[in-house]
């Protein structure tokens, strides 16, 4: 920037999703023995079992969304030059704005290079 005025808005989305799920089960065992009376011919001469298992099950997705805007303005005088770096702040919920940090010189085929941000 070189003496002008810039406003950029900024936003951020967060959502929240939480799963609730449910499972239910019923279990009916009938059990037939063929008891005394099968001996003289009378009731039915066989063991049985039976074993009957129903589950149901059902789950649920709740979401919600928030978000948050922001509008950065920033004005510079006549030969005033300057960036900004814009960060979210997820624990208080506020935008953050700094100064670039400088990048470091790189090491380029033997002969240093300046990086500039």
């Amino acid at each position: 920037m070189n003496g002008v005025s810039y406003s950029q808005s900024m936003s951020h989305t967060i959502t929240e999703s939480d799963k609730t799920s449910t499972m239910t089960t019923t279990t009916t065992l009938k059990d037939a023995n063929s008891g005394w009376l099968s001996l003289i011919g009378i009731g039915d001469p066989v063991d049985d079992k039976v074993t009957t298992k129903v589950s149901f099950g059902s789950s649920r997705t709740a979401s919600t969304s928030s978000t948050k805007t922001t509008t950065l303005s920033l004005d510079a005088a006549a030969n005033e030059s300057y960036s900004v770096d814009v960060f979210y702040d997820k624990i208080f919920g506020t935008f953050l704005s700094r100064t670039p940090q400088a990048l470091p010189p790189v090491v380029f085929g033997g002969g240093v290079l300046q990086a500039s941000p």
